[in-house]
């Protein structure tokens, strides 16, 4: 090889072994330089990407809303990882409110003459009772899925042993006991999708639920009157059962500006289609020296209809993040739902009557189902 070639091509390996040493140099100090340099950039408002998810971890919001009166979006706030689980409970304290007229028995002492009525709404359902809802789910940066349980069960009795009947005859009532339930519980499978405004926080969902709900009535009593002995019953018997959508949404806000304490707001609607089955019974018997006088009465509906609910909270939530991956939440609300389902009306009637001495009438009437529940909430859960 010539000396010139020689010398010409360790001129390009020189020049080329220097290009090499100088992009090497180049990133070197690029990698030393990523994290003051992207420090720096946040500081004149530009976004670095990170990883996004369901866990907020927003650090120095506080700060920032005393020197601009609002939190930062939550899109330039850290946020633990992108997917996760969430898991929750409330107890509910709830009232029921049930529409019809009570089954009821009336008394007449034809001698008086004089009556007296007795109504399973003796048996009051309208006291607070606790229920229970749970849910569990998987959340990403956007969308998620959950599973969420509800029930609330109220069983009333009440039984009076003896109550006069009036005076001049005699008349005493030895017994009356009056029955009422209530039973409604829901199921749901829901796929949410998640907003981050400026400040709080947005959620909606779109599902299929299962609905069902009871509602049982009656009374019984009986009584002496001139010698006749007479005791009736009647009752009232109400269920639906259905499926269909169910949507919602809710959100936070800022609770007087505190970073951990938030304004939480929640509405669902759900329209449920299934059965709806009403029975209504009526029976009175006098048994007197000389035989038996009695009459029945009963009516009974089955249909195919369509059922409407609404449930509203407002309250407020704190929330803390925690030292392990994971964020919990408090929360206290008022809480109200309303059942509307459409049905058939019946009537049931029975009257049994010794003449000159005694009469009793039974009566059992209602429609379909309209339930109204007011109270209050109080849940805890976990993001993580």
């Amino acid at each position: 090889m010539p000396c010139s070639e020689f010398f010409a091509r360790m001129n390009r390996v020189r020049r080329g072994g220097v290009r090499i040493a100088f992009v090497a140099t180049a990133l070197w100090l690029a990698a030393r330089a990523r994290v003051p340099f992207a420090q720096d950039l946040t500081d004149f408002g530009v976004e670095i990407p990170m990883s996004s998810g369901f866990v907020e971890a927003p650090y120095g919001l506080e700060d920032e809303f005393s020197r601009t009166g609002r939190y930062p979006s939550s899109k330039h706030r850290g946020w633990a990882k992108s997917y996760g689980l969430a898991a929750g409970a409330e107890m509910t304290w709830l009232s029921a409110d049930l529409n019809g007229t009570p089954p009821a028995l009336t008394f007449s002492d034809v001698s008086l003459p004089s009556a007296v009525d007795f109504g399973a709404d003796a048996a009051d359902v309208g006291s607070f009772r606790p229920g229970a809802r749970i849910w569990i789910g998987a959340q990403g940066a956007t969308w998620g899925l959950v599973g969420r349980y509800w029930r609330f069960h109220h069983g009333a009795f009440h039984y009076d042993p003896a109550t006069d009947f009036g005076s001049g005859s005699g008349s005493v009532l030895p017994a009356a006991a009056a029955i009422q339930r209530v039973d409604a519980y829901t199921l749901d499978l829901e796929v949410t999708r998640s907003w981050h405004p400026e400040v709080g926080r947005l959620e909606g969902g779109l599902g299929v639920r299962f609905a069902s709900i009871d509602h049982d009535a009656s009374i019984w009593a009986a009584n002496t009157i001139g010698g006749d002995e007479p005791s009736g019953l009647a009752g009232l018997f109400r269920e639906y059962r259905g499926t269909g959508i169910t949507s919602g949404a809710r959100g936070t806000q800022p609770f007087l500006g505190m970073q951990s304490v938030e304004w939480f707001w929640s509405g669902r609607t759900s329209a449920l289609w299934g059965t709806a089955r009403s029975r209504a019974d009526a029976m009175t018997r006098i048994a007197t020296p000389t035989g038996t006088l009695d009459d029945t009465g009963g009516a009974s509906a089955e249909s195919d209809r369509a059922m409407f609910l609404g449930e509203l909270q407002l309250g407020l939530q704190y929330s803390q993040r925690l030292a392990c991956p994971a964020s919990a939440f408090f929360r206290v609300t008022g809480e109200y739902q309303a059942w509307l389902a459409l049905g058939d009306e019946l009537l049931a009637t029975a009257s049994a009557a010794d003449p000159g001495i005694a009469v009793l009438s039974a009566t059992a009437a209602g429609g379909p189902i309209e339930a109204h529940l007011v109270g209050l909430s109080i849940g805890a859960g976990l993001l993580w």
